[in-house]
Protein backbone atom coordinates (compact mmCIF):
# COMPACT_ATOMS: atom_id res chain seq x y z
CA UNK A 1 0.00 0.00 0.00
CA UNK A 2 3.00 2.19 0.72
CA UNK A 3 4.38 1.71 -2.73
CA UNK A 4 1.03 2.28 -4.24
CA UNK A 5 0.43 5.60 -2.53
CA UNK A 6 4.26 6.87 -3.59
CA UNK A 7 3.16 6.13 -7.06
CA UNK A 8 -0.11 7.88 -7.15
CA UNK A 9 1.12 10.79 -4.94
CA UNK A 10 4.50 10.64 -7.49
CA UNK A 11 1.99 10.66 -10.61
CA UNK A 12 -0.23 13.36 -9.37
CA UNK A 13 2.77 15.30 -8.82
CA UNK A 14 4.51 14.37 -12.35
CA UNK A 15 0.75 15.71 -13.99
CA UNK A 16 0.71 19.07 -12.01
CA UNK A 17 4.75 20.29 -11.78
CA UNK A 18 5.46 19.84 -15.50
CA UNK A 19 2.41 22.08 -16.32
CA UNK A 20 3.15 24.82 -13.98
CA UNK A 21 6.95 24.97 -14.78
CA UNK A 22 5.84 24.94 -18.87
CA UNK A 23 3.26 27.95 -18.19
CA UNK A 24 5.68 30.07 -15.81
CA UNK A 25 9.52 29.68 -17.00
CA UNK A 26 8.25 28.38 -20.70
CA UNK A 27 8.40 24.84 -21.95
CA UNK A 28 12.20 25.35 -23.11
CA UNK A 29 12.63 25.40 -19.23
CA UNK A 30 10.47 22.35 -18.81
CA UNK A 31 12.48 20.56 -21.21
CA UNK A 32 15.61 21.25 -19.81
CA UNK A 33 14.51 19.98 -16.44
CA UNK A 34 12.95 16.72 -17.72
CA UNK A 35 15.50 15.88 -19.89
CA UNK A 36 18.46 16.24 -17.16
CA UNK A 37 16.33 14.48 -14.92
CA UNK A 38 16.42 11.37 -18.05
CA UNK A 39 20.05 11.99 -18.64
CA UNK A 40 20.60 11.57 -15.05
CA UNK A 41 18.63 8.38 -14.48
CA UNK A 42 20.84 6.99 -17.81
CA UNK A 43 24.10 7.79 -15.57
CA UNK A 44 22.73 5.69 -12.34
CA UNK A 45 23.34 2.80 -14.48
CA UNK A 46 27.12 2.76 -12.77
CA UNK A 47 25.46 1.13 -9.63
CA UNK A 48 25.49 -2.33 -11.62
CA UNK A 49 22.80 -3.77 -10.06
CA UNK A 50 25.06 -4.22 -6.32
CA UNK A 51 22.17 -2.86 -4.29
CA UNK A 52 19.78 -6.03 -5.88
CA UNK A 53 22.88 -8.72 -5.06
CA UNK A 54 23.40 -7.07 -1.76
CA UNK A 55 20.15 -7.10 -1.18
CA UNK A 56 19.69 -11.28 -2.36
CA UNK A 57 22.86 -11.60 -0.09
CA UNK A 58 21.44 -10.12 2.93
CA UNK A 59 18.00 -12.46 2.95
CA UNK A 60 19.57 -15.60 4.97
CA UNK A 61 21.79 -13.41 7.52
CA UNK A 62 18.53 -11.30 8.20
CA UNK A 63 16.93 -14.75 8.77
CA UNK A 64 19.31 -16.42 10.70
CA UNK A 65 20.25 -13.00 12.68
CA UNK A 66 23.84 -12.82 11.65
CA UNK A 67 24.92 -9.54 12.55
CA UNK A 68 28.82 -10.04 11.48
CA UNK A 69 27.62 -11.44 7.66
CA UNK A 70 24.79 -8.73 7.73
CA UNK A 71 27.50 -6.11 8.72
CA UNK A 72 30.36 -7.43 6.40
CA UNK A 73 27.77 -7.57 3.51
CA UNK A 74 26.69 -4.01 4.44
CA UNK A 75 30.41 -2.84 4.61
CA UNK A 76 30.93 -3.96 1.37
CA UNK A 77 28.07 -2.56 -0.42
CA UNK A 78 29.21 0.60 1.27
CA UNK A 79 32.65 0.78 -0.43
CA UNK A 80 31.14 -0.48 -3.89
CA UNK A 81 28.51 2.32 -3.59
CA UNK A 82 31.13 4.71 -2.53
CA UNK A 83 33.02 3.57 -6.07
CA UNK A 84 30.04 4.10 -8.08
CA UNK A 85 29.70 7.62 -6.30
CA UNK A 86 32.64 8.51 -7.76
CA UNK A 87 32.06 7.46 -10.96
CA UNK A 88 28.74 9.48 -10.84
CA UNK A 89 30.33 12.32 -9.45
CA UNK A 90 32.82 12.39 -12.99
CA UNK A 91 29.87 11.69 -15.38
CA UNK A 92 27.26 14.24 -13.47
CA UNK A 93 30.49 16.58 -14.43
CA UNK A 94 30.86 16.14 -18.02
CA UNK A 95 27.41 16.39 -18.07
CA UNK A 96 27.59 19.75 -16.38
CA UNK A 97 29.87 21.02 -18.47
CA UNK A 98 29.13 19.71 -22.02
CA UNK A 99 24.61 20.03 -21.92
CA UNK A 100 24.79 23.43 -21.64
CA UNK A 101 26.85 23.55 -24.95
CA UNK A 102 24.16 21.64 -26.27
CA UNK A 103 20.96 23.98 -25.55
CA UNK A 104 21.91 26.83 -27.42
CA UNK A 105 19.35 29.47 -27.43
CA UNK A 106 16.99 28.26 -25.78
CA UNK A 107 17.91 28.37 -22.38
CA UNK A 108 21.05 29.91 -20.47
CA UNK A 109 24.07 28.10 -20.15
CA UNK A 110 24.85 28.87 -17.11
CA UNK A 111 20.71 27.80 -15.83
CA UNK A 112 21.39 24.95 -17.59
CA UNK A 113 24.78 23.81 -15.97
CA UNK A 114 22.87 24.72 -12.37
CA UNK A 115 20.41 22.89 -12.55
CA UNK A 116 22.66 19.99 -13.64
CA UNK A 117 24.41 20.30 -10.95
CA UNK A 118 21.52 20.85 -8.38
CA UNK A 119 19.65 17.63 -9.85
CA UNK A 120 22.47 15.92 -9.16
CA UNK A 121 23.08 16.44 -5.83
CA UNK A 122 20.59 13.68 -5.55
CA UNK A 123 21.89 11.16 -6.60
CA UNK A 124 25.10 11.73 -5.14
CA UNK A 125 23.63 11.61 -1.71
CA UNK A 126 22.44 8.10 -2.61
CA UNK A 127 25.66 6.65 -3.66
CA UNK A 128 27.52 8.41 -0.61
CA UNK A 129 24.82 8.19 2.10
CA UNK A 130 21.89 6.26 2.61
CA UNK A 131 22.76 3.43 -0.43
CA UNK A 132 23.19 0.23 2.07
CA UNK A 133 20.23 1.64 4.70
CA UNK A 134 17.97 1.28 1.40
CA UNK A 135 19.37 -2.07 0.53
CA UNK A 136 19.33 -3.16 4.26
CA UNK A 137 15.54 -1.66 4.44
CA UNK A 138 14.54 -3.75 1.50
CA UNK A 139 16.02 -7.15 1.93
CA UNK A 140 14.60 -6.66 5.59
CA UNK A 141 11.34 -6.48 4.23
CA UNK A 142 10.59 -3.17 5.67
CA UNK A 143 10.32 -0.83 2.19
CA UNK A 144 7.30 0.32 3.04
CA UNK A 145 9.55 3.02 5.36
CA UNK A 146 11.40 4.05 2.27
CA UNK A 147 8.12 4.16 1.05
CA UNK A 148 6.80 6.50 3.19
CA UNK A 149 9.57 8.84 3.48
CA UNK A 150 9.87 9.07 -0.01
CA UNK A 151 6.19 9.90 0.04
CA UNK A 152 5.91 12.26 2.60
CA UNK A 153 9.38 14.10 0.77
CA UNK A 154 8.19 14.22 -2.42
CA UNK A 155 4.33 15.66 -1.64
CA UNK A 156 6.50 18.39 0.47
CA UNK A 157 8.61 19.13 -2.07
CA UNK A 158 6.10 19.55 -4.07
CA UNK A 159 4.20 22.07 -2.16
CA UNK A 160 7.28 23.65 -1.92
CA UNK A 161 8.12 23.89 -5.30
CA UNK A 162 4.37 25.43 -5.74
CA UNK A 163 4.56 28.26 -3.54
CA UNK A 164 7.99 29.04 -4.12
CA UNK A 165 6.63 29.24 -8.16
CA UNK A 166 3.81 31.43 -6.98
CA UNK A 167 5.92 33.39 -5.60
CA UNK A 168 7.83 34.40 -8.43
CA UNK A 169 11.37 32.54 -7.38
CA UNK A 170 13.45 31.22 -10.82
CA UNK A 171 13.56 27.56 -11.99
CA UNK A 172 16.96 26.94 -10.21
CA UNK A 173 15.71 28.39 -6.89
CA UNK A 174 12.61 26.22 -7.31
CA UNK A 175 14.56 22.69 -7.84
CA UNK A 176 17.21 23.30 -5.59
CA UNK A 177 15.19 24.33 -2.75
CA UNK A 178 12.86 20.88 -3.87
CA UNK A 179 16.13 19.13 -3.85
CA UNK A 180 17.71 20.05 -0.17
CA UNK A 181 14.07 18.99 1.05
CA UNK A 182 14.14 15.66 -0.45
CA UNK A 183 17.96 15.15 0.72
CA UNK A 184 16.47 15.12 4.29
CA UNK A 185 15.65 11.56 4.04
CA UNK A 186 18.23 10.51 5.30
CA UNK A 187 17.60 12.02 8.41
CA UNK A 188 14.11 9.85 8.50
Amino acid sequence: MSNVLLQVVAAVINFILPRLFMTTYGSATNGLVSSIKQFLSYLKIVEAGVGNASIVALYKPLAKGDKDQINGILSATNRFYRRSGYVFVGLVAILAICYPLLVGDEVNPRTALYMVLILGISGMWEYFFIGKYLVLLSADQKSYVIFRIQTMLLFASALLSVTLIALGFSIVIVVASSSVLLLLDILF
